[in-house]
């Protein structure tokens, strides 16, 4: 066996981390800086801080706090409340239910399963039955349900009068509107516009369908942002049109815990975060994680190797085996060296060869040309091999060209069939893109509807199509007023999925019913009840409009029992898929388009992207998402530009100025973020930001950048201009917050300690919190590289007490026959944030507002720590997500004063909050730092104080709000365990079952990186992954003995390449001392210090 020296690397969370310039945090005793004046004689009174009470002022604090706890015992008058006679019939007070449904966000589409409590949906699952889910969601699925109970949603329809708008009702709107649209009809659509969003719903695409049959001059457009146009329109150059295809990532299969097939082996990303926010990223998730599943040494042979090309840190980037960055105008320069190299070794498609031969020759770096050399011979290899094949990934940001030239590389290596399907949809909408409806307005369109559409702020600025619309008759369906309603002559409130019927085509062409949860809260109506009224000038509701559809479709097929099975599966069965599947035989129009194409890079490029977080803007109100770290550069409740750090010194700019963007004559300002990984010369913006009067969340968080984008091509200009404007904009980021302590001076460390982790500024070795190691590495040495970054051998660890003997002096009592547990897969989780926010809608876990995340004083429950390791320039990234351990010797139990932390007898940490007086000891004690603390009574101020009825509908019953002065922290989802053993009780049985407890986190990751259970039981999955040669507890030198554990990350890079990461010769000098909870850098002296 070789000795593994090189897989313990140097790992940094941010720029000042890396360099040892991120300054203390906190201080935590303000008071006492001249203790050392007692050594030098000064007396007891250096002691005393100059801001201490005087003895007067003192005993009147005291006196008016027991006057006023005295108020408190005041007899409030005597309400009654009186019992529900009669229970409806299938409810049952207390008792969840759940109903399938399913959510489209763009061109994806995801299955769901809905907690209903009391007739109120609380929660969203994925559904297992839905090809597009599998049983997960992303974070905007999870986030739906407080868009739901959205405050600032529209609840009347709106009419204008004069400068304004007054509140209206339906019945104005049916009589108004529809002499209206009488009158239109009349004139066969002459004049109308009609702006929607993609159409995956059969029977919306009906009602489509019959309103060209009544208006067959109208004109149609398509105003979503987020979508598979170019995908689409590469598919359709290539196919013909209607053309749409969809990418599958073949997972390994297992039987016995053994990994039994390749699957896909080699994985290409062109400037495609298929992992997060682009088409089925979801599925694609799933079967990603799939293919990096290592149960031993043997499997790690098979695992997949993923390659991507971006301009920015993406979270796919971020999972990358090799990443190059760089503009993304070049990107389809290397889609043209990547199809030269691989033409000679692979037959071309009849039609194609003089395609291929006419490739532009393009200009590549050294290394840009070693990596597509290096690429095509892997892909090329996993074409040869048996039960194996490859997968070409192109974003949507790219232009139709790169991905019709994608999909023809994907046929070459044989991959379409496989990897690749394609689909002809006949049914399609066709819609033109928003570009002709800004060129239509000046030809004789003089009435628009927009249906579900912001154009007003997401069109592209050089079109101003804010502007042309003030000249015409705008008549706007959505949720909000937003900039597009403010603009209209009525604007008419739309509804949610959780309270309308309808149905939806995924791009598999699996479909499901949209089942209502709750009638509508407002005066709304869905897209599909207005488009049917206006198209047949007759009032009929959702459910009869989905229902007839297909029992129309159906024929002799349809019964009431198939279509109580449909809405009880979420999923439409029997039902013939529409389409044939095309083949690739057109590419006179591909010739044309590469050869158009523009790959000079000796400009400044201004690129775009769709946020993460909050998408193209439509979710820009619900601050779950507006609080949620970014996944890369954990910025909250802004946006920012991206810069590398050579453009940064270029512009002579840091974190937090402000520099001006101008493309084209348009510009804006905003503060700058360095980004690691980013391509030099470039800026990247995030879309969504800079709304402006729509709701409390949205209002003033970030800035607006569609103004700069160019109609051609809205995700990339070159010739843009960056300079410094002067000023900053503070934008906070949580990295740096929470660190968890890197160094340890102790004598006793162990002998076999790698030498590359001593630091010489200190002289003691640096805790390896993330541990990883390569495959080649995992393969000779196995477990070495997950224990040999403990700091002391487990028979070191010594306890003062028994463990078993002594519960009294802190230790638990595990008496209890089940004991709980956690293992987190660090090969599989991609940092998507899925887990934060569902965790935050189990949970009631309050908003605190920009302010207070400035402050520290966030309140998520699980952490998504981000790690960089390598050179800073271009670094490899890590994400751990970190969250209460349940340690079985808990340093936060021994220091509470009031036992409101305590262990249970199933190894619970768990929390008492009505005995919790606030001390926050235990978030001192917590080496993990993963303990909250709620400064004020944030469930209610300060984002829901004015609407908090609507907004507290929301709330799990299950879970206690939690009120101020309380500490709180995952609970590991207790009332899951607790209705999971009652139910295994009425059932008599005297343990649950392994998997019945599927705790928030786990159920809503896509990646099943999240494994919960019983550990105490051998059998258990949880316990079958503690014996993984991966296995590893973080700080176990501490002897906290973790339930928490995780399993290594191990990289699949290709030998022919260097490493993606390579460690730095010197690790950092320093790291700064753990941010407490509340006491961020810029605070540092005002509160005190927990978390």
């Amino acid at each position: 066996m070789t000795k593994s020296t090189d897989n313990l690397k140097a790992y940094w969370r941010s720029l000042a981390d890396h360099d040892g310039t991120l300054a203390p945090q906190h201080d935590e005793f303000p008071g006492l800086k001249d203790a050392s004046a007692l050594a030098d004689g000064g007396g007891a009174t250096s002691f005393v801080p100059a801001t201490s009470l005087a003895r007067r002022k003192f005993m009147g604090l005291v006196g008016a706090s027991t006057a006023l706890a005295s108020a408190g015992c005041i007899r409030k008058p005597v309400e009654h409340i009186v019992p529900l006679s009669k229970r409806p019939e299938d409810t049952i007070p207390g008792a969840a239910v759940y109903y399938a449904t399913a959510y489209q966000v763009g061109g994806t589409v995801q299955g769901l399963l809905v907690e209903s409590q009391d007739g109120r949906p609380t929660k969203v699952e994925g559904n297992p039955r839905h090809s597009g889910s599998l049983g997960a969601t992303d974070s905007w699925a999870q986030a739906s349900v407080m868009g739901l109970y959205d405050p600032a949603r529209s609840r009347t329809p709106l009419k204008r009068s004069g400068e304004g708008q007054v509140a209206s009702d339906w019945d104005t709107v049916t009589e108004e509107l529809g002499a209206k649209f009488k009158e239109l009809r009349g004139k066969q659509g002459q004049g109308l516009a009609v702006v929607l969003p993609t159409v995956l719903s059969p029977s919306l695409r009906e009602a489509v369908k019959t309103f060209t049959t009544n208006f067959p001059k109208a004109k149609l457009y398509n105003g979503d942002v987020v979508g598979s146009h170019n995908a689409n329109a590469g598919a359709e150059m290539l196919c013909g049109a209607g053309t749409r295809f969809t990418y599958h990532i073949q997972g390994k299969g297992s039987a016995g815990g053994q990994i039994t097939a390749a699957g896909t082996r080699v994985i290409f990303s062109a400037d495609s975060d298929f992992l997060c926010g682009e088409q089925d990223s979801v599925r694609l998730q799933r079967e990603f994680a799939a293919g990096r599943e290592v149960h031993s040494q043997a499997d790690a042979a098979s695992m997949n190797r993923l390659y991507v090309v971006e301009p920015h840190f993406s979270i796919t980037g971020a999972q990358a085996d090799h990443r190059l960055r760089m503009r993304a105008s070049q990107v389809g320069a290397v889609l043209i060296a990547l199809a030269n190299e691989i033409k000679g070794s692979s037959k071309a498609p009849s039609g194609a060869e003089a395609v291929l031969d006419a490739l532009p020759a393009v200009t590549l770096t050294d290394a840009e040309q070693k990596f597509v050399k290096v690429l095509a011979k892997d892909l090329l290899a996993a074409k040869d091999a048996r039960d194996a094949h490859s997968l070409v990934i192109v974003g949507e940001r790219q232009p139709a060209w790169a991905h019709a030239l994608g999909l023809l590389i994907n046929v070459m290596l044989g991959n379409v069939g496989s990897s690749v399907r394609l689909r002809h949809d006949d049914t399609a909408v066709v819609a033109e893109p928003i570009a002709a409806l800004a060129a239509a307005l000046g030809a004789g369109i003089d009435t628009v509807l927009v249906i579900e559409c912001n154009p007003a702020y997401e069109a592209p600025g050089e079109l101003d199509l804010a502007g042309k619309l003030k000249g015409v008759t705008v008549i706007h369906h959505g949720l909000y007023n937003d900039e597009t309603g403010k603009l209209a002559a009525w604007h008419l409130p739309a509804t949610t999925y959780f309270e309308a019927w309808g149905d939806l085509e995924a791009a598999d062409a699996t479909i499901s019913i949209v089942q209502p949860l709750i009638a509508p809260l407002h005066q709304s109506k869905s897209a599909l009840e207005l488009l049917s009224w206006i198209a047949s000038d007759a009032q009929v509701d959702g459910y009869s409009l989905v229902q007839g559809y297909w029992r129309k479709a159906l024929g002799a097929m349809w019964s009431d029992k198939v279509w109580r099975r449909w809405l009880h599966d979420g999923v439409v069965h029997g039902v013939p898929r529409s389409g044939q599947n095309p083949i690739p035989r057109e590419y006179a129009k591909l010739a044309e388009a590469i050869k158009a194409a523009d790959f000079t890079a000796n400009k400044f490029e201004v690129n775009f992207h769709v946020d993460p977080k909050v998408a193209d803007g439509r979710f820009s109100n619900i601050a779950w998402l507006q609080e949620l770290p970014h996944p890369m550069t954990k910025l909250t409740w802004d946006n920012a530009a991206y810069v590398s750090i050579a453009t940064a010194r270029k512009l002579g700019v840091e974190n937090c100025d402000l520099v001006t963007v101008s493309v084209g004559g348009r510009s804006i300002q905003i503060p700058v973020w360095i980004a690691p990984g980013q391509a030099d010369d470039t800026v990247s913006l995030a879309l969504g930001y800079g709304r402006q009067n729509l709701g409390r969340a949205a209002d003033g968080a970030g800035v607006d950048v569609y103004p700069l984008q160019s109609a051609a091509n809205p995700w990339f200009v070159q010739g843009g201009d960056v300079a410094k404007a002067g000023g900053q904009r503070k934008i906070f980021s949580t990295q740096d917050w929470g660190s968890l302590s890197p160094a340890i001076d102790m004598a006793s460390t162990r002998d076999d300690m790698d030498p590359n982790l001593l630091n010489p500024g200190r002289g003691y070795p640096d805790r390896p919190i993330v541990r990883e190691t390569t495959v080649e590495d995992f393969k000779a040495n196995g477990r070495e590289f997950a224990v040999k970054g403990d700091l002391m051998a487990p028979d070191k660890l010594v306890s003062l007490w028994d463990h078993n003997t002594h519960p009294d002096f802190g230790a638990p009592a595990l008496v209890g026959k089940q004991q709980w547990g956690m293992v987190i897969d660090l090969n599989k989780c991609n940092g998507c944030s899925a887990c934060v926010v569902a965790c935050q809608a189990e949970n009631n876990i309050p908003v605190v507002g920009r302010s207070q995340v400035a402050n520290g004083r966030e309140m998520h429950w699980i952490r998504l720590d981000r790690y960089y390791s390598g050179a800073k320039e271009d670094p490899a990234a890590v994400v751990q997500p970190m969250l209460c351990q349940h340690c079985e010797t808990a340093p936060c139990e021994n220091v509470c004063p009031v036992a409101a932390t305590a262990h249970s007898p199933e190894g619970l940490n768990d929390m008492a909050y009505n005995r919790c007086i606030g001390t926050r000891y235990c978030a001192n004690n917590c080496p993990y730092k993963v303990r909250r603390f709620n400064f004020f009574n944030f469930n209610r101020d300060p984002l829901n104080s004015d609407d908090e009825k609507l907004l507290w509908m929301q709330k799990n019953p299950d879970v206690t709000v939690r009120f101020r002065g309380v500490i709180e922290k995952c609970s590991y989802c207790v009332q899951r365990i607790q209705e999971a053993k009652i139910q295994a009780h009425v059932a008599g049985e005297d343990t649950v079952k392994d998997g019945v407890i599927v705790v928030a986190c786990e159920q809503s990751c896509a990646s099943q990186a999240i494994v919960f259970g019983d550990v105490a039981d051998p059998t258990t999955r949880v316990s079958q992954l503690r014996t993984n040669a991966r296995h590893y507890g973080v700080l176990t030198d501490l002897n906290t003995r973790p339930r928490t554990t995780y399993l290594g990350r191990i990289r699949n890079p290709n030998t022919e390449l260097a490493p993606s990461a390579p460690a730095p010769a010197t690790p950092a000098p320093a790291h700064a001392a753990p941010a407490p909870h509340g006491a961020a850098a810029e605070h540092k002296a005002d509160h005190a210090p927990a978390h």
